[in-house]
C-alpha cells in the first residue's frame, strides 16, 4: 500500500511527488512529476518537537552521518567534528574548497576550551554575545583532538548556538559538530524545511524539520587571537574593531 503526497520543488522547480510506502519504516520514494525516474529518499525526516529526534541525531552523528537541522541563522549541515571522514562528506556535499576552514558548534565555552586556546578577548565577547550568531576564531590547542581537515591552519572557528536543536544535539553528543550552512558553497542560505528536504533528502541521514526560519544574516566572525578584535565577516552581530 502506498500514500502519495506532493511538495513544491523537483528538478525544474515543479511539484515533487512523494510516494510513501507502507509499512512506514520503508524509505519513501521521491521524484519530479516530469521525470520518470523515482529515487529512494535516504534521510529520516524528524519533527523538531519529536522527543526522540535528538537521540537519533546523536546516533547518526556517532556513525559518521550527516544531519541537516535549523540553527539561529539558517539550516545547517552537521557532522562529527572529530571524524575526518564525516568532515570530508560535508566538504563534498557543499562542493566546498578543502582549503577553506569549517567552524564548529560547541555546547558551551567549557567544551570549546578543550579544543581551542581561549583569550581574554574571546572570553569577553562570549560573555556578551554567546550563545548566539557569533563565530570566534581561536588558536587550536595541541594536540588538536578534532579532525585535522576542519582547518588547515593553526586556528579554528567556534560557535555556541542559541537554537534549541543545536543546544540539544551538542549537549547530548558531548563533543563539537560542524557549523556550516546547508547549501552549496557560495549559494544562498536555506531558511525553509521544504527546500532542505528537497536538496538533501537523498544524501543526509537525518533532516530536522523546523519549519521556516525568518531570513537572518550569517554569524559575525571575529579573529580573537590578538588583544583587539579583527572582523573577518560582519554579520548578525555588529562589533567594532
Amino acid at each position: 500500500m502506498q500514500l502519495i503526497g506532493y511538495k513544491w520543488g523537483g528538478c525544474k522547480g515543479l511539484l515533487t511527488k512523494i510516494v510513501f510506502s507502507l509499512p512506514k519504516d520503508d524509505p519513501p520514494l521521491m521524484g519530479c512529476l516530469n521525470c520518470p525516474k523515482m529515487v529512494k529518499m535516504h534521510a529520516k525526516i524528524l519533527n523538531l518537537e519529536d522527543e526522540t529526534a535528538f537521540s537519533q541525531c546523536v546516533y547518526a552523528l556517532a556513525g559518521g552521518g550527516i544531519v541537516i537541522a535549523p540553527t539561529e541563522t539558517s539550516y545547517g549541515m552537521l557532522a562529527d567534528a572529530s571524524n575526518p571522514k564525516a568532515v570530508e562528506k560535508v566538504f563534498r556535499l557543499k562542493a566546498r574548497d578543502f582549503t577553506k576552514p569549517l567552524s564548529i558548534f560547541a555546547f558551551d565555552m567549557e567544551m570549546a576550551s578543550k579544543y581551542a586556546a581561549l583569550t581574554p578577548l574571546a572570553s569577553r565577547l562570549a560573555k556578551k554575545y554567546l550563545p548566539g550568531p557569533l563565530t570566534l576564531i581561536l588558536e587550536k590547542k595541541t594536540p588538536f583532538k578534532l579532525a585535522n581537515n576542519l582547518s588547515k591552519g593553526k586556528t579554528i572557528g567556534i560557535r555556541i548556538s542559541s537554537h534549541p536543536a543545536i543546544i540539544a544535539i551538542t549537549y547530548n553528543f558531548n563533543k563539537p559538530i560542524t557549523a556550516t550552512s546547508a547549501n552549496l558553497s557560495g549559494a544562498g542560505e536555506i531558511y525553509s524545511s521544504g527546500i532542505a528536504i528537497r536538496d538533501f533528502a537523498q544524501v543526509a541521514d537525518i533532516i530536522i524539520d523546523g519549519g521556516n526560519i525568518p531570513p537572518f544574516p550569517p554569524s559575525t566572525i571575529v579573529d580573537c587571537t590578538g588583544k583587539t578584535p579583527k572582523i573577518v565577516r560582519q554579520g548578525a552581530i555588529k562589533i567594532k574593531q
